[in-house]
């Protein structure tokens, strides 16, 4: 039986929690509905919904959603694909350096935004060590990746900011699941690397990004 303090704690942690966390969002969320539809605001005139017409009409609008549809799939595949090596590289591997995931995950999208764009622009620092290492004549010779036609730039970044989850998902459930202890018993009847990776280990990690996939999916597309 539970102890009454410790109902009550988790009450005022639930409690708390809304009010720091879910309180603000939806508050937010819904002045930001309302204001879309006139409703508030100093310029209001008056409940009207010929904003959201004007936008939905908009082929801009529609294509900007298909682009970030687009880049939010292949970050979060790509996403999955480098966790899924950083996991199966070894547990030795990804025990002794998995304190680095945890610090993307902290970046706010804002700052990521401008980390890249020092980074991977034409005066970035990227290019600027690889004009010292005599790769290109000037720093302006270096590949656009910020606003280039393909959304390198922008598809680097989110990948960036995905994969973490996953690697810090994929470690827990390889850990849960006992993944090394089932590769080692298949070894032990014959079975090579080959087959322990793609017949075994990773058809019961892709169960785990099956389970958040939508989510973290949605939120690559809104942090982009």
């Amino acid at each position: 039986m539970t102890p009454i303090w410790l109902k009550i704690r988790q009450q005022w942690a639930l409690a708390i929690f809304f009010m720091l966390v879910l309180l603000p969002m939806v508050a937010g969320v819904s002045y930001a509905l309302l204001y879309s539809f006139g409703a508030v605001g100093i310029l209001s005139e008056g409940v009207t919904g010929e904003h959201w017409l004007a936008v939905l009409a908009s082929g801009d609008v529609w294509g900007a959603l298909l682009l970030s549809l687009a880049l939010a799939l292949l970050a979060v595949g790509n996403a999955v694909l480098i966790a899924m090596s950083f996991v199966l590289a070894g547990r030795r591997f990804w025990t002794k350096y998995a304190g680095i995931l945890y610090w993307p995950l902290a970046l706010p999208p804002l700052v990521a935004a401008f980390w890249g764009f020092q980074l991977l622009s034409g005066s970035g620092l990227l290019s600027r060590i690889t004009n010292q290492m005599g790769l290109f004549r000037q720093p302006q010779d270096f590949p656009e990746l910020i606003n280039d036609p393909l959304y390198l730039g922008v598809l680097l970044i989110m990948i960036f900011l995905s994969f973490p989850f996953f690697s810090i998902l994929l470690m827990q459930y390889y850990a849960a699941e006992k993944v090394g202890e089932m590769m080692a018993a298949a070894a032990a009847l014959g079975a090579e690397r080959k087959q322990q990776i793609w017949k075994l280990a990773v058809p019961v990690l892709l169960e785990a990004t099956q389970a958040c996939y939508g989510i973290v999916h949605d939120y690559t597309v809104w942090r982009l």
